[in-house]
């Protein structure tokens, strides 16, 4: 299954393909992930509030960066990430 959404992806940009089950974009007002196991489908994203903590941390630790590193050298280096959108659960 995630092999078939991988090549979906790399022919159109889009995973999504007749007979798999439907992987909705991540986005600020629907924070769903694709989890994989046996009965795969978009979840709300695990753990979210934990992942909400490191956040807030990282975007201090950003801040911190900005003031001591030159942001033209390594600008896109504190840039916040995108979150991932896909969990695998064995």
């Amino acid at each position: 299954m995630m092999s078939s959404y991988w090549v979906n992806f790399a022919k159109s940009g889009d995973p999504n393909g007749p007979g798999l089950p439907k992987w909705p974009a991540f986005t600020e007002n629907d924070q769903t992930a694709m989890v994989f196991d046996t009965a795969s489908s978009a979840r709300p994203v695990p753990n979210l509030e934990k992942l909400k903590v490191f956040n807030a941390y990282y975007a201090g630790r950003r801040e911190e960066a900005k003031k001591t590193v030159s942001s033209k050298r390594f600008g896109s280096f504190l840039k916040p990430r995108v979150q991932a959108s896909c969990w695998i659960r064995g």
